[in-house]
This record gives structure tokens, C-alpha cells and sequence, in this order.
């Protein structure tokens, strides 16, 4: 079905008053469907509007290049996730990345810590030096390091943890390439929990800042697979 405007005209807001077009960066479904409901409900009678999913807003204006944007499905009983990369609408890459939880596996092929954090009651997330988006604290193990001690260490580099209580949730996978692993082959890491009581001021890493959230962010580092490891969490509590 064509949309009753070229594309370019709803980026631009063109023909169209500027309330009835919403950006969204990504699919968040709660988000959406509140905005859904509002142009539905159409007390003025403008004839609805329309929501633009993958376009990052600054000042009103649509930034380009446009985002693209992630969808979560099942395949063959598997949680998978699916990055649209667009170049002006057009698709230009998919990107398929499977995600796994274990109970356990050897610990020699434990390569990476990644530690879903709260502070207060608040989501805590670290946004890199040389990026624009949040992440998880997390790294790579370190040779003759435990495990846990790399979970330890990355949580202090990363937002200054110096009180808290850490605990393992389970084993995770990734399979298919991204930003740490070039191969796309299947990679193993232990999630933890921590609740931090206390940070230092000062971060000792590549790090820039931690921000602390009620919400989890829109803009994700790693898109593909932390919004799964924080619903696996969850699904375990």
C-alpha cells in the first residue's frame, strides 16, 4: 500500500502539519502504540497521522542517514534478533544474530562478563566516549582471570562501582557477527546482576559517563543482543 505522501515530504515535513508526524528511533511497542491510539482517537479530525520508525529526531528534523531498526522473532524454538540497516529507506543490509541462555558450561569457554546493573532502584547504564548510545557494563575476560573477577573489573572500570553485590544469572551465546566478534561464531559469556550502593567519581576507563535510568534507553550499543539479556534477566527473577 503506497502511503499518501512521498517520503521524502513526511521527512521534511512537508503537506502535512508538523503534530501529526511522530520519529521514532526504534520499535518500542509501548511507545508506538500510545502514539497509534492518539492519532486514532483524531479528536481534532485531522485525519490521523503518521509514524516514521528508524529516524532518529534533532529539533524536529529528521537526522540523516536514516537508523534502521530491530525486530525480535522466533526461529526453530530460538530467539533470534534482526537488524534493517537503511540507506534512505532502501534496505541495505540484514543482519541476524542469535542469542542463547545455558544454565552452565565449561569455563574455559567463558570469554566475556556482562553485568546488568541497578542502583536505587534505577537502571544503570555507561555511554562510551566515542558514541552516542548506552550500554551494559561489560568486557572481555583477561588470561588467568576467574570469571568473576572479570565481571568485578568491568563493573569498577566501567561506572566506578566501589560497593555492590554481584551474582551470576546464567550462560549466554551469540552467534553472527557484530561489533566484538568478527568471526559470527557462536561465543560465550557469563551475565551477572549487581545492585551498586556506591560509585567513585571518577571512571577509569574508555568510558565517558553513567547515567542512571528509570527506563531502559532507545539507543543501544549493542542492539542486537543486550535488550535480550536484560528480558532474560527478568524472565528469571
Amino acid at each position: 500500500m503506497e502511503l499518501e505522501m512521498d517520503v521524502e515530504d513526511l521527512l521534511n515535513k512537508r503537506k502535512l502539519e508538523s503534530d501529526r508526524i511522530e520519529f521514532k528511533t526504534g520499535w518500542n511497542p509501548d511507545d508506538i502504540y500510545h502514539s497509534v491510539c492518539a492519532f486514532a482517537n483524531d479528536y481534532n479530525n485531522d485525519g490521523g497521522g503518521y509514524i516514521v520508525v528508524g529516524v532518529e529526531e534533532e529539533n524536529g528534523v529528521a537526522k540523516r542517514p536514516v537508523k534502521g531498526f530491530y525486530d525480535i522473532f522466533m526461529c526453530e524454538g530460538t530467539k533470534k534478533i534482526r537488524f534493517l540497516e537503511l540507506n534512505e529507506f532502501e534496505v541495505v543490509e540484514v543482519k541476524i544474530v542469535e542469542v542463547k541462555f545455558y544454565d552452565s558450561i565449561a569455563d574455559e569457554l567463558l570469554k566475556f562478563a556482562v553485568i546488568i546493573s541497578k542502583s536505587n532502584g534505577k537502571w544503570v547504564f555507561c555511554k562510551h566516549k566515542e558514541r552516542d548510545t548506552y550500554e551494559v557494563p561489560g568486557g572481555h575476560r583477561e588470561e588467568n582471570e576467574s570469571i568473576d573477577e572479570t565481571a568485578r573489573r568491568e563493573l569498577y572500570e566501567e561506572t566506578g562501582a566501589t560497593e555492590f553485590v554481584i551474582c551470576p544469572v546464567c550462560v549466554y551465546s551469540v552467534t553472527g557477527k557484530n561489533r566484538v566478534n568478527d568471526s559470527g561464531e557462536e561465543t560465550f559469556g557469563m551475565l551477572y546482576f549487581a545492585d551498586i550502593t556506591m560509585f567513585e567519581e571518577e571512571l577509569h576507563s574508555e568510558m565517558e559517563k553513567v547515567v542512571l535510568l528509570d527506563e531502559l534507553p532507545t539507543e543501544w550499543a549493542y542492539p542486537l543482543i543486550q535488550p535480550l539479556l536484560i528480558e532474560e534477566y527478568e524472565r528469571r527473577l
